[in-house]
């Protein structure tokens, strides 16, 4: 073997090697993270927000355990009843703004309606959160109206909270609540919203209001 192919062969046993770490970890993430999480009777409405917390490094954001890179936000359209252990979640649908989808992969960079599985499936079991807006028939008319609206709005993962040209996932809720029910959803107003600002908001300090599942 000359000394080219001997460099690759290296190079491509390190990656396996990172890539096989990488998997160790995460996987002892996963399990550590679902210790303490009881199976839950989890109930949705349209208007209810889901979140995956996103990490404590990133500058600017406020503090919430079992995070992981940039998080998620998502609001429910479609509500409906199931187990935290239910593979499909009950079919509850959401809308979201997303540069491309999992499980299948597809390109959309826009906002999108999904099932909800799709971002905060099982495989996030202790790492997702049910935030309850309790709102009602009326107001939801407005929340479908600005949906409609902005549905062909493009991503853009840089995108400020006063941007309403394009939205990242958690520019895009703030933007909805702000429009629809006249409050700022960001919990420390700081120049960049994440999800554990969302999270972390005193709106669902009520007992139930924000669920670990």
């Amino acid at each position: 073997m000359n000394v080219r192919a001997k460099r690759i062969f290296r190079s491509v046993a390190y990656v396996l090697a990172a890539y096989l770490f990488l998997l160790v970890i995460f996987s002892i993430v996963r399990q550590f993270t679902m210790k303490g999480v009881a199976e839950k009777y989890i109930v949705v409405e349209a208007g209810d927000i889901l979140v995956r917390p996103n990490s404590n490094m990133l500058p600017g954001s406020s503090d919430r355990f079992w995070g992981g890179l940039t998080g998620h936000v998502a609001l429910v359209v479609k509500g409906g009843a199931f187990s935290s252990l239910d593979e499909n979640m009950g079919g509850i649908e959401v809308v979201e703004a997303r540069l491309f989808n999992k499980n299948p992969f597809s390109y959309k960079n826009r906002i999108v309606r999904n099932r909800a599985v799709v971002h905060f499936g099982k495989k996030y079991y202790g790492r997702r959160y049910l935030l309850k807006m309790h709102i009602n028939e009326e107001r939801i008319k407005y929340v479908n109206s600005f949906i409609q609206k902005e549905k062909d709005k493009k991503y853009n993962l840089f995108s400020s909270k006063e941007d309403t040209n394009t939205y990242n996932c958690a520019t895009f809720v703030r933007r909805l609540i702000l429009v629809t029910k006249n409050y700022d959803i960001d919990c420390n107003k700081g120049k960049i919203i994440f999800p554990n600002d969302i999270i972390n908001n005193s709106l669902f300090d009520t007992p139930n209001d924000r669920v670990r599942f």
